[in-house]
């Protein structure tokens, strides 16, 4: 490369993954045929704007019992979750959205990795919808509104 030349531009960083992480119905919170829609659109996500979106549900808490977690106060309940989402976010190097629902107690912590990855405006919007589709019961309808939220956020919800 000779003075006058510009310099070569550098490979975009790869990303901590080839592919999207695997969402995980674990408390069996949604019907088969709602839950097979997640993975298709959490790979759509990934694939197409680096944007992770992960959904987990637990019987019980991770690194806890739920004796323990249903005795804690609402601000020590807050704080446990927003610890177990921000290992995990750290340990699989997440960047866009994390859902931890519990089944028991039950709880619902929408975490995101910053506005560059997922508008929080959008994460605050999934968490009212979830929370007001686990209070009615109506679980699947709220897993279908959350993916095309998440989807529409970054641009690949279907046009209407």
């Amino acid at each position: 490369m000779g003075p006058d030349e510009p310099p070569k531009p550098k490979d975009p960083p790869k990303p901590a993954r080839d592919k999207a992480l695997e969402s995980k119905d674990g408390a069996k919170l949604f019907g088969a045929e709602a839950w097979k829609k997640v993975q298709p659109a959490v790979d759509k996500l990934f694939k197409e704007n680096g944007t992770d979106f992960l959904i987990d549900t637990v019987e019980v808490p991770p690194k806890s019992t739920a004796e323990k977690v249903k005795a804690m106060t609402a601000e020590e309940k807050e704080k446990f979750f927003h610890e177990v989402v921000t290992d995990r976010v750290k340990a699989d190097k997440i960047h866009g959205v994390y859902i931890l629902i519990c089944k028991s107690p039950t709880y619902l912590y929408v975490g995101t990795t910053g506005d560059k990855d997922f508008p929080s405006a959008n994460a605050s919007k999934i968490r009212e919808t979830l929370l007001t589709a686990l209070r009615e019961k109506k679980f699947n309808d709220g897993l279908d509104k959350v993916l095309q939220i998440a989807l529409d956020a970054k641009g690949l919800g279907e046009k209407k």
